[in-house]
């Protein structure tokens, strides 16, 4: 059974970085499950989340993390994705 932490590294420009800037979207064979937000702050400029157990448990994995930042220069969105 999959359930696996994400690991993102970010360096930050003029704006601090929260964890709920970050979104984890995952699907188990193609089935859209509920987004995770609230990334955990690992230091190092590394922010994690866990994808929960797959169902089922051969299930492939897919991913993607996002982040989304607003600030006096604008706003700024970019994506990772991964497969397992």
């Amino acid at each position: 059974m999959y359930s696996g932490m994400v690991t993102v590294n970010v360096t930050p420009g003029t704006t601090a970085l929260t964890g709920s800037m970050f979104t984890l979207n995952y699907a188990f064979n193609g089935a859209t499950q509920t987004p995770t937000t609230g990334f955990t702050d690992a230091g190092s400029g590394n922010w994690t989340a866990t994808i929960p157990p797959a169902t089922p448990a051969n299930a492939v994995v897919t991913w993607s993390v996002s982040i989304n930042i607003s600030d006096a220069n604008g706003a700024i969105s970019v994506a990772q994705n991964g497969t397992t």
